[in-house]
């Protein structure tokens, strides 16, 4: 049986994060209560089921794009009004990514093609 999760973030130490998993009827984030600690959140759906009295859990899939609570910039904007943040300056560079959000708890995450920065 295929379900749905949705999958919360939570801050963690400097690039990285804490995560939590709850199962949902659908994957629609108004439905969703996000926490307000909470620095972002996707969805993904993984398959379920029993065998001889075996619970089994497939991989997870078909992730959506992340949804970030937060502010983006670009490296430009980055460069300019955090100038001291040199190592965010140098992964972007090194890594190829032009933008990031600085998350309402604070810390930075790079952002991938399609994710969203809501304020």
């Amino acid at each position: 049986m295929l379900k749905h999760y949705v999958e919360i973030f939570y801050p963690g130490e400097e690039f990285f994060y804490k995560t939590t998993e709850e199962e949902v009827d659908q994957r629609n984030s108004k439905l969703v209560t996000i926490p307000k600690e909470a620095i972002g959140y996707r969805f993904f759906d993984r398959s379920e089921w029993s065998f001889k009295g075996q619970n089994f859990v497939g991989l997870k899939k078909n992730f959506s794009r992340m949804t970030y609570f937060g502010k983006a910039y670009t490296l430009e904007e980055v460069e300019a009004y955090f100038p001291k943040c040199e190592n965010l300056i140098n992964n972007m560079k090194s890594q190829g990514y032009s933008r990031v959000v600085k998350t309402r708890a604070g810390n930075w995450q790079f952002l991938e093609e399609g994710d969203i920065v809501k304020s």
